[in-house]
């Protein structure tokens, strides 16, 4: 891990290099590259023509940033293992299958369902891991009881060296209209959390930047939460998770008759940064 005062500095230019936040309730308007005239505008745009396209709901990054270190977009027919760890361990706590994962049509599709007459569903995290970074993952998921959604960044070996979680998705909510957004610290645990309100149905970008003094969180480029406080990690090698997570956190958000046959998280994308040197 690099030395906190290098990392400090880095995270410094980062907040100058970074745009002003946007108000949350602020339109958002996607635009698209202008004709370029001129020769060499015309030839840029050539390039640019042959180039794929912009990710879509993607946003400008500072430049401090980099390039990212981790980008997926799914466009095989199976999850890449090289980039990710597929889930399998129907008999564990959070009940998972490699079955409940698959790729298709561009889309990575995590499923909860019966498989062998028991409830399970799917999730991947990735190899790469993080001390500080930024990350963006493009998702929507279906409705229905006992199956949450899940984004988050969880370490190599819990508690060591220290006890944290980050969610910056976590949809428990049956009809996918709400979501937390939390940093867990320490054993015993301390937490803290917002509640968010969207259409988590239809297609979100999710955004989370972790530097050693704040922990900003953006959904479709607007930043929501920005926390400061004492629970940030400072130590924890954290691997980017995509989950769907079989629940029951209460009556309401448990499976039930009227939950559907096959319930659904979609990712379309995922993007993730180091703090650069």
């Amino acid at each position: 891990m690099k030395p906190l005062a290098s990392i400090a500095g880095t995270a410094l230019l980062l907040a100058v290099a970074g745009c002003k936040p946007a108000m949350e309730n602020a339109a958002h308007v996607e635009t698209k590259p202008g004709q370029a005239a001129g020769r060499q505008e015309a030839a840029v745009a050539q390039q640019q023509h042959r180039a794929k396209p912009p990710l879509p709901g993607s946003q400008p990054v500072p430049r401090a940033w980099g390039k990212p270190v981790l980008v997926e977009t799914f466009d095989g027919n199976r999850v890449d293992p090289l980039k990710w760890v597929v889930y399998d361990s129907p008999a564990g706590d959070n009940p998972r299958t490699r079955r409940a994962t698959r790729v298709s049509d561009g889309l990575l599709r995590l499923t909860g369902a019966e498989y062998g007459g028991r409830v399970l569903s799917g999730g991947i995290a990735s190899h790469a891991s993080f001390t500080y970074g930024r990350f963006e993952v493009r998702m929507r998921a279906d409705r229905g009881a006992g199956f949450a959604p899940v984004l988050l960044l969880w370490p190599t070996i819990q508690g060591q060296p220290e006890w944290a979680e980050i969610n910056f998705a976590e949809i428990p909510d049956p009809t996918r209209l709400s979501t937390g957004l939390f940093v867990h610290k320490g054993n015993p645990e301390k937490v803290a959390s917002r509640l968010l309100y969207r259409d988590f149905t239809e297609w979100h970008t999710f955004g989370l930047e972790w530097l050693p003094t704040r922990m900003s969180f953006y959904i479709d480029g607007h930043r929501v939460w920005n926390y400061t406080g004492p629970l940030i990690p400072q130590k924890a090698d954290m691997h980017l998770a995509l989950q769907n997570d079989v629940v029951c956190y209460s009556r309401v958000q448990c499976r039930s008759a009227s939950t559907p046959d096959r319930v659904t998280m979609y990712v379309d994308w995922v993007r993730a940064w180091r703090v650069p040197v």
